[in-house]
């Protein structure tokens, strides 16, 4: 009784393929993405040491909590095994996620022979604001709160603009303050890359401030047409008292990175002083 339930256990282990492996999983098509869509699509790459390998299936699990990812746990999303060898666009399949939450996932899939490969490395992304209603008159964001994991990651995430290959193509991001209020002052938040460990990450070469009473007719308050990186510290910028119920701050000329890609990350504007805002108006 004894031999026959050993055989049994065994019986049951999934064969393990030892030639077919996954790797740089991706949300968005982006190792570190923010989305604001509760179906973001997940992709990731094959490697093998065979010849004429293939996957015919895969399985992704999706959690808030990294380490049930870690543990093969998927809290918010468990496909199980689906049949298909498709590698890119995988739409996650519910409405379970929620705005400013930093998720979890990793893949695993099976070979050619049925066998399945050890689970990816844990990939992870950021979720914006799914509904306009969250973002409330008087901050762009939500209230500040402790890092998610990394020193300098927060749940107010700010503004993140699509790649560029010119770094003269101008990119901004405006907010309505609910009101017209007076600003003499405004602090600028650089980003920082956890992960790379970038100071001033994709902090615009060039960029200029405008206010508008009425959305329509705006006024120029910051003009700037050659930035210096900020060295990780907070760019204060006095100017003369204004009026105004929106705010646009516009990248007038994109940072180089990789020698491959234009881009800039910033942008949160509030009146209050909050822990680590990226933009900030007095």
């Amino acid at each position: 009784m004894l031999v026959l339930t050993i055989i049994t256990a065994l019986s049951c282990k999934k064969e393990k393929s030892d030639s077919l492996h996954v790797t740089n999983p991706r949300c968005e098509y982006m190792t570190e993405a923010v989305v604001v869509k509760n179906s973001p699509r997940l992709s990731w790459e094959l490697t093998s040491s065979a010849n004429g390998q293939e996957q015919t299936a895969w399985q992704v699990i999706v959690s808030d909590d990294l380490k049930k990812t870690e543990s093969g746990k998927g809290n918010i999303w468990n496909s199980g095994k689906r049949r298909g060898d498709e590698t890119f666009g995988i739409y996650l399949e519910n409405d379970r996620l929620k705005s400013f939450t930093k998720y979890y996932w990793k893949v695993r899939v099976w070979d050619y022979k049925g066998k399945v490969s050890d689970w990816s490395e844990t990939g992870s992304f950021i979720t914006g604001a799914f509904d306009k209603k969250e973002w409330k008159a008087e901050w762009a964001g939500d209230n500040a709160e402790p890092p998610l994991d990394y020193p300098l990651v927060y749940k107010h995430i700010g503004y993140l603009s699509s790649y560029s290959a010119n770094e003269n193509e101008e990119k901004w991001v405006q907010i309505d303050l609910g009101q017209s209020l007076s600003f003499d002052r405004i602090i600028l938040y650089p980003s920082f890359n956890n992960i790379r460990n970038i100071k001033d990450y994709y902090f615009p070469a060039a960029f200029r401030i405008e206010f508008s009473k009425d959305g329509q007719t705006w006024t120029t308050s910051i003009l700037k047409k050659s930035v210096s990186v900020p060295g990780g510290k907070p760019a204060d910028i006095k100017i003369d008292s204004t009026d105004g119920r929106y705010v646009r701050f516009t990248a007038t000329k994109l940072r180089r990175y990789d020698h491959r890609i234009h881009d800039y990350e910033d942008q949160e504007i509030r009146q209050k002083c909050m822990h680590s805002p990226l933009l900030k108006l007095r």
